[in-house]
């Protein structure tokens, strides 16, 4: 797979969820460093409502673990990732393993992943 800092600028990707989580967990230097190559303009990058979905439920599920609403982290949903196959991109910007057997398209995966926070550590205030 190739390393995600190796995404040339003027690439298209689409990028799932988890690299979000990645990022804003402080979890992946790449990851943020993405984020902030989209936000330059470098990267052009697509989302759909599954991802905004999953990102806003894991964000919610932190805040409500930290302020001890919940008692432990419940997982994410179930994602639907048919309408992603469907995609007219050939480069997804991923962290877990679902696409690498989708013939056409390149997976950018960050090599630089450290040991994940608790969940809402770095990003949740108290």
């Amino acid at each position: 797979m190739p390393d995600l800092r190796d995404l040339p600028d003027g690439s298209r990707v689409f990028v799932d969820t988890n690299i979000f989580d990645l990022a804003y967990r402080a979890a992946s230097a790449s990851c943020a460093d993405l984020i902030e190559r989209i936000a330059r303009g470098e990267i052009t990058a697509y989302v759909n409502i599954q991802v905004l979905s999953d990102l806003l439920h894991k964000l919610m599920l932190a805040e409500a673990q930290q302020k001890k609403i919940i008692a432990k982290h419940l997982g994410c949903m179930n994602r639907c990732k048919n309408s992603r196959r469907k995609a007219p991109l050939c480069d997804i910007v991923t962290y877990d393993g679902d696409f690498d057997h989708i013939v056409g398209v390149t997976v950018w995966r960050p090599q630089d992943v450290a040991k994940l926070p608790p969940v809402g550590a770095s990003f949740m205030t108290p």
